[in-house]
Order: structure tokens, then sequence, then C-alpha cells
């Protein structure tokens, strides 16, 4: 109870006016996505938002040699990989499925070279955001909606990356507390000045 009334009077300290329960996740840095838009988000991009995909992540065909899915695995921590058709996505496909592909495939001994079809574990692309979309009207689609993926797009249709829910509640989570730490931070400073303050008109 006495660690609740801690938090509780911190919060207050701070200026958050979060729940105490989102606070400590927050705090403690899970990923977590609020169902209403988090403010900060206002000043980045969709393209800021998207999963961070190296090429070897965007390069899968759909009969694709295992050590190019191995790479794409090993490349990048996205929760889904494109699966592209001259430069559209066509296909989302699931780390765990992919994964799972991978770890089921026939043994050969490496006499031949191996080859997956990756169509067999993917989900259709589904929803499209074009790239100039405000976080704003986006984030409900993931927070509310529970969308778990979506492709950002050009206007003529071609990949630009993908923007996953659990990614998007990383970004959300990491942004926050940044947020909270420059006002606590901020709260600090003007704390200590006024403190300075009352130190010298005592003097006076």
């Amino acid at each position: 109870m006495l660690a609740v009334s801690i938090s509780l009077f911190t919060s207050r300290w701070t200026a958050c006016t979060r729940p105490w329960d989102e606070e400590q996740v927050i705090l403690k840095k899970v990923p977590y996505l609020p169902a209403e838009f988090c403010k900060e988000l206002a000043h980045f991009s969709t393209l800021d938002l998207m999963d961070e995909l190296p090429r070897e992540a965007v390069s899968l065909k759909a009969l694709a040699e295992v050590k190019d899915v191995e790479a794409a695995l090993k490349s990048c921590e996205a929760p889904f990989l494109p699966l592209l058709e001259e430069g559209r996505c066509v296909s989302l496909l699931p780390r765990p499925d992919l994964e799972k592909l991978l770890r089921k495939r026939p043994s050969n001994d490496g006499a031949v070279e191996e080859l997956m079809d990756v169509r067999r574990c993917a989900e259709p692309s589904g929803l499209q955001i074009l790239e100039g979309t405000s976080p704003a009207s986006l984030y409900p689609l993931f927070a509310q909606a529970h969308v778990q993926a979506a492709c950002v797009v050009t206007a003529s249709g071609l990949f630009c990356g993908i923007i996953s829910r659990a990614g998007l509640a990383a970004k959300t989570t990491a942004i926050e507390l940044e947020a909270q730490e420059k006002g606590f931070r901020s709260n600090h400073e003007d704390s200590d000045t006024d403190c300075d303050s009352d130190s010298e008109m005592a003097r006076q």
C-alpha cells in the first residue's frame, strides 16, 4: 500500500495525467499501446513509425532459398516480413509462422540447393496506409481496431515499409517514457529554482 501511495504521489508531482497502472507499464518499458492517441506521436511521420526492415528482410521471393530466409530472420526482429512483387507487397509473412516453416522443412544434408515456398505461411497484405497519413489517423487502427500489421505505400502503391502493432507499441512506450523523463527533469529544475529563490529571500 505504501508503494502505491508513493507512486501516486510521484505521478502527481511529475504532473502525469495517466492512470497509475499505465504509468507503471511505461516506467517498466513494457511495450504498451494506450487506447488514446499519444500526443507526442504527432511530431513524427508515418515513415518514422515503420518497423526496421533491412535489405535482407525485404528481398524474399515466393520460392526462396533457405539461406535467404535465415538471413532475413536474423537481420531484424520485425514481427512481419513482406513478400514483394514488382515493388508491391502481395503478402505478409508472420515471423512465428516463417520460423516454424523453416524448422519443419525436410533435410537434404546439403545435397541440393534448398528452396522454401514461403507462400505457405503468407497472409494477405490487407490494409495499406498511404505514406502521408498522419499518425493520429492511423493510430486507432492499431490501438482500438487491433490491426496487427499494415503496409505503408506510395500514392502509386509501391511498398515503403510495414507498421506493426507490436512495433508501434514499442515506439509509443519509448516516446512516452522519454517525454516523461523530460517532464521530470523540467519539474525538478523548476523546483530547484524555487528553492534557490526562497533561500535568497531568506538571506535578505
